[in-house]
């Protein structure tokens, strides 16, 4: 702790004490649990925008000529055509 603020001694304090900083845990404890879950909602949203872009630059690109394919594979498959 910092010197103008003192440790909490949970063992000695009272019980409206015990409740106020069991109430203040709680609250602290949740708060971080749904930034959390904020940040982790936003990240797989990135993530699934991200992804569209991909799918959709994929689908732009025009069908390949199965044909064209076929001979450039035979002519680099074909002995001595190096």
């Amino acid at each position: 702790m910092t010197a103008d603020r003192p440790a909490v001694d949970l063992i000695t304090l009272t019980p409206r004490e015990r409740t106020v900083w069991d109430a203040g845990h709680l609250c602290g404890y949740l708060a971080g649990h749904e930034a959390g879950e904020k940040w982790a909602d936003d990240r797989a949203a990135a993530l699934f925008r991200r992804a569209v872009r991909v799918v959709h630059a994929l689908a732009a690109i025009p069908p390949r000529d199965a044909e064209a394919d076929r001979a450039r594979a035979a002519e680099r498959d074909r002995p001595w055509s190096h």
